[in-house]
């Protein structure tokens, strides 16, 4: 299926307008105004579904009740919004997996991304989030203050905020010692080695196998989570990750600090940038 004219986003923040909200509060009320109707039922083979009602408006959006994390549910019934609303998404009924929400995985149908995009705007608005990230740059710590501030899951406010940021940023989700998928913001250009085992230089490794820390970050080699033809081996990424030991996983974020191959002056010594010792208070602040 080819992507959409129009994006996801788009149609997440006409949405907003017409109902004349900025934000996702109470989500039952939500999906009500919009015809639909909000189950929380028992599944073996879905983490959520449509199910339209044949020549009207009208349809059911059911969440699989053992999703562990609120915000992964809101994030579900919202995916589920997106296949309503969508130009030709869920025409009658659609199911969807676990593996094809708050995902970037190769291979994902495109009509799961544009769901995954619209739900993302709906629970985490760019503009609202926008202000907290400017503050505070593209973090951990910042996706877990969009986490409680718009009741979200720590994978959609990390998504999000990088995203936005003007920072170079991806963000990597790690299962069980392989790199699944990366979502990278227009900004940062090197090539994520995804469907590739964790380099023991990285701190997503060190998580996994260390059996204590949760979280951590700082500067490793850019050779443990890129490649490039020109890459040198001096340089360096800033990675921020924390270990999800549920899903035996690691969400990372990686952050280009300076220039990579070697060919170019480090960032803290162009004009008008920051530099590296500011640049590291600045997201421990």
């Amino acid at each position: 299926m080819a992507s959409m004219a129009t994006p996801p986003e788009a149609f997440a923040r006409a949405l907003f307008a017409h109902l004349g909200l900025s934000r996702v509060t109470e989500l039952s009320e939500l999906l009500g105004r919009v015809g639909l109707r909000l189950r929380e039922v028992d599944s073996r083979g879905f983490d959520g579904a449509l199910v339209r009602a044949v020549g009207r408006p009208r349809g059911i959006v059911a969440v699989k009740s053992t999703i562990r994390e609120r915000g992964r549910k809101r994030f579900t019934a919202l995916h589920e919004v997106g296949h309503f609303v969508l130009p030709g998404h869920g025409m009658t009924e659609c199911f969807c997996r676990a593996e094809d929400i708050e995902t970037w995985r190769r291979g994902t149908p495109s009509r799961e991304l544009e769901a995954n995009r619209f739900a993302a705007e709906m629970l985490l608005p760019r503009a609202e989030v926008a202000r907290v990230v400017r503050r505070r740059m593209a973090t951990i710590v910042a996706a877990k203050t969009l986490c409680e501030e718009f009741d979200a899951s720590l994978t959609a406010a990390t998504l999000k905020a990088v995203e936005v940021t003007e920072e170079a940023c991806s963000v990597v989700w790690s299962q069980e010692g392989t790199i699944k998928w990366c979502r990278p913001n227009d900004n940062f250009r090197p090539y994520v080695r995804v469907n590739e085992k964790l380099s023991s230089e990285s701190l997503a490794y060190q998580l996994l196998t260390g059996g204590g820390a949760r979280e951590a970050d700082g500067t490793v080699p850019a050779r443990a989570w890129v490649s490039s033809y020109d890459l040198d081996p001096a340089d360096t990424l800033w990675e921020d990750s924390i270990h999800m030991p549920f899903y035996a996983g690691v969400l990372t974020i990686l952050t280009v600090t300076r220039p990579l191959g070697g060919g170019g002056r480090r960032y803290e010594e162009e004009e008008g940038e920051i530099g590296g010792r500011e640049f590291i208070y600045r997201r421990h602040r």
